[in-house]
């Protein structure tokens, strides 16, 4: 990671919420972040973006799949209402 910035979690998924971030409307934002770069789909859907990307998503329970070489890395995430939410991931690509 660059200098002054935290490694990214491993295990199971934990996403970092930031009180700094405000989001307007009925949604959350999620920031989605990965090594080595994926497509991402949310909830089953193809979003049609490659990671790093943000997303607004409708508050609650979503399940964030990382696309990469044929191989699918799952991780489940709380999006709340005016909220940034992150989820950043090393993927361990074969």
């Amino acid at each position: 990671p660059p200098a002054g910035e935290p490694p990214p979690k491993r295990g199971p998924a934990s996403a970092s919420s930031s009180a700094r971030t405000v989001i307007r409307g009925n949604k959350g934002q999620l920031v989605v972040k990965s090594r080595p770069r994926a497509r991402i789909f949310v909830d089953r859907k193809d979003t049609g973006r490659m990671s790093p990307t943000a997303l607004e998503l409708k508050p609650g329970f979503h399940m964030v799949t990382f696309h990469i070489k044929g191989q699918k890395f799952s991780y489940g995430v709380m999006v709340h209402r005016g909220r940034r939410v992150d989820l950043s991931r090393t993927l361990p690509v074969r």
